[in-house]
């Protein structure tokens, strides 16, 4: 399997490669080729909890500007198509894969484009859709989360650590461009999910704590699908959220029975004790859930305190759970007392995650 990391504050640039042109119209004034590549540094392959083949773009050409076209407006240059990437960070498309050989567009300058793209590809996820190729105007992308068959009980548990179903869906746009400057369209992708962390505080002085078997189970979310436009700040296309079978609660384990995680002191700095993966480039294994607006009670459960097994602590929370931010639920250890706090951990920057092509 080959896997490709770029930090997704993402120039995805178009370059060249050596491929083979779409017969252009020759009475058209024509450009260089349109194709692809990130044009910034690789990592070095981790384990990372978003996977796909690579994005999908969508591509519109008109005489005038975006704002006046998008109501006639159809996907005529690209219509989902992907893009992926090489071990160099090189990105290719086939916009004719029944061709001879690569088929690569070129930039026709008598025209303005505008270019939208999302993460992962729909071919990749089976919980994604996209507006379709005849539609106008700003094209949308739909998520439904994957919650799976509830038990009995109409919970649902989800391992969050490598699981790839678990993916962060993003998206991009760069509207009005064109092929006489340097022909190169950059994409800035910005999340449409929100992040949690689970942090601990262990204001014991010289005591230690040790947990595994961490599970968090959320009850009373509201969404678990929405459509949203492919231009985050579009104000012109409402993002829409729906129920479509939500689960009585979900579990998300965090740790297993065997991982456990030792807290240090509060003289050993055992504040902001990371116990589940943080909203970054380099782990594996944070929540990501639709945006929620409504009130969320949580129970925390885990294993092995000096206390004795079987640990349990509950809250409730009314924040409003926003798009591309994150936010920090907290475990505060103080003598016998354990409380939990909720806060907004800030933006979740583009510049935060990588992008992995199988």
């Amino acid at each position: 399997m080959r896997r490709v990391y770029a930090y997704m504050i993402m120039m995805i640039s178009f370059a060249a490669c050596q491929k083979q042109v779409d017969t252009p119209d020759i009475h058209a004034p024509w450009g260089g080729y349109i194709t692809f590549s990130t044009g910034i540094e690789t990592k070095t392959p981790i384990n990372v909890n978003m996977r796909g083949k690579g994005s999908g773009v969508l591509a519109y050409s008109y005489d005038s500007n975006w704002a006046t076209a998008r109501p006639v407006s159809t996907p005529d240059l690209f219509y989902n198509q992907t893009v992926e990437c090489d071990n160099n960070g090189i990105c290719t498309y086939d916009s004719d894969p029944s061709s001879d050989g690569t088929q690569v567009k070129e930039w026709n300058l008598a025209k303005t484009y505008s270019f939208f793209a999302y993460y992962p590809t729909n071919a990749d996820n089976s919980g994604i859709s996209i507006s379709g190729s005849s539609a106008t105007d700003m094209p949308k992308v739909t998520y439904t989360y994957p919650f799976g068959t509830p038990d009995a009980n109409g919970n649902v548990d989800i391992t969050v650590p490598g699981n790839d179903a678990l993916v962060d869906l993003m998206t991009a746009a760069a509207t009005d461009q064109t092929g006489k400057g340097s022909g190169i369209v950059g994409f800035n992708f910005e999340h449409r999910l929100f992040c949690f962390e689970v942090l601990a505080n262990n204001y014991n002085d010289n005591t230690t704590i040790d947990i595994s078997n961490l599970k968090l189970k959320l009850t009373g979310l509201a969404y678990d699908s929405m459509t949203v436009p492919m231009m985050a700040s579009d104000s012109r296309t409402p993002v829409t959220r729906t129920s479509t079978g939500l689960p009585a609660s979900v579990t998300y384990t965090i740790s297993d029975a065997l991982t456990k995680a030792t807290i240090p002191s509060f003289k050993n700095g055992g504040i902001s004790y990371s116990l589940s993966k943080n909203c970054s480039s380099t782990q594996d294994g944070y929540i990501m859930l639709i945006p929620q607006d409504t009130a969320i009670s949580g129970e925390f459960t885990w294993d092995d305190m000096p206390t004795g097994s079987g640990v349990m602590t509950t809250f409730t929370t009314n924040l409003d759970f926003q798009a591309g931010k994150k936010y920090s639920i907290i475990i505060n250890f103080a003598g016998d007392a354990i409380t939990i706090a909720i806060i907004e951990a800030g933006t979740w920057a583009s510049n935060e995650v990588n992008i992995e092509f199988d």
